[in-house]
């Protein structure tokens, strides 16, 4: 850590190497000058660390949501995958047996996707709920 040079003082260079006497530096008396009682500062850094703990989380909510939404984004392109292979299989003149079971293994497979999708979109719905109620800068006074 380095400290920020405030005044420099000339030296005094003696034959026997000793130091005159130091100046006194005396700290600046007004609005520079902070004064706080040790309840006032345990207070102080005690809503510094809620404000920090509370931004992390808000920040992992949001980042969470995110991934989520990218997901369900490649959840929503799976399906229209599986739609567009449907087609292909109608197109395409199986026998009626082949057919019907490929539109069920698709159909089986798009359910799945979509009851995901549901469980996704709560998640989502409740990460979005907890962004909204976390405070960005720390707890309300409840005096």
């Amino acid at each position: 850590m380095q400290r920020a040079v405030k005044t420099i003082h000339p030296f005094e260079f003696r034959a026997d190497f000793t130091l005159a006497e130091a100046p006194v530096v005396q700290a600046p008396d007004g609005p520079d000058r902070i004064s706080l009682t040790g309840e006032e500062l345990a207070a102080l850094l005690a809503q510094a660390r809620h404000d920090a703990l509370a931004e992390a989380a808000r920040q992992t909510h949001a980042d969470d949501l995110g991934s989520l939404r990218a997901f369900g984004a490649e959840l929503s392109q799976v399906l229209a995958d599986l739609v567009a292979l449907t087609g292909h299989i109608e197109a395409v003149n199986y026998d009626s047996a082949t057919e019907a079971r490929a539109r069920g293994l698709i159909d089986g497979a798009a359910k799945r996707i979509i009851d995901g999708q549901g469980d996704l979109f709560a998640v989502c719905k409740d990460l979005v709920s907890r962004l909204d109620t976390t405070p960005p800068h720390g707890p309300e006074d409840k005096a």
